[in-house]
């Protein structure tokens, strides 16, 4: 997503996204993408987001980012969870979700 302003010009509000993290999505069977938005040139964070798309090769193909959380921290990721098979490139219907390197909960998706 390109910023609606400039990212350095120390205007008190700032909109970009950022950190995106991609993963294809077996229970959606389309690509899911977990990302930071930023409200200053701090990188201070105004929420986490997540878009869609059902493939990698067309950069306009993703949707417009919804809402997942208000504040949150960097670098959201979802891993998945099936034993021998799930990274953070692949994952199902739930799966461990990260901020930081941590998970502290589970994040489920919904067709």
């Amino acid at each position: 997503m390109k910023a609606s302003r400039p990212f350095h010009g120390r205007l008190a509000a700032n909109d970009v996204f950022w950190g995106a993290s991609i993963h294809w999505n077996t229970y959606l069977e389309q690509y899911v993408m977990l990302l930071n938005r930023a409200k200053d040139d701090q990188f201070g964070q105004e929420g986490i987001y997540v878009s869609f798309a059902p493939t990698v090769s067309d950069p306009r193909a993703w949707s417009a980012p919804s809402k997942l959380l208000s504040g949150g921290e960097w670098y959201p990721q979802a891993i998945g969870l099936e034993a021998g098979i799930s990274t953070d490139r692949l994952a199902g219907r739930r799966a461990r979700f990260f901020m930081t390197g941590k998970s502290e909960r589970m994040i489920e998706f919904e067709r």
